[in-house]
């Protein structure tokens, strides 16, 4: 039995003719993950900062994003807020070969908050 949230993905799928991605080569597969994200997300919900980083790697720089919930960036007229935060870290479920920062976005700005 599948989940019913899964049902529903795999039929929004199908309706908007997204081709399975154990079909496709390497390339074609990363072209359709990024161009189904506007077909099966919704809009990004805000969050309080995002900052784009880079981490050095063995084989160069990997980007990283971080995400603070709105709740821990303090308005103009409050006082300061608590800068520190528990951290979640997060690898995207790409099978390091599809997806990307901006694939999983989304998922990740809902994490944070």
């Amino acid at each position: 039995m599948l989940h019913p949230q899964a049902r529903a993905l795999l039929d929004l799928l199908t309706q908007r003719n997204v081709p399975p991605v154990h079909t496709l080569n390497v390339a074609e597969a990363r072209r359709v993950y990024v161009e189904r994200k506007s077909a099966t997300q919704p809009e990004p919900p805000p969050v309080g900062q995002v900052e784009e980083l880079m981490a050095e790697g063995p084989q160069g720089p990997i980007p990283l994003r971080l995400y603070r919930p709105l709740e821990s960036v303090p308005v103009a007229s409050s006082r300061p807020l608590d800068t520190t935060l528990p951290a979640l870290v997060f690898f995207h479920g790409g099978g390091w070969v599809i997806g990307d920062l901006d694939t999983h976005d989304t998922l990740c700005r809902e994490l944070a908050n």
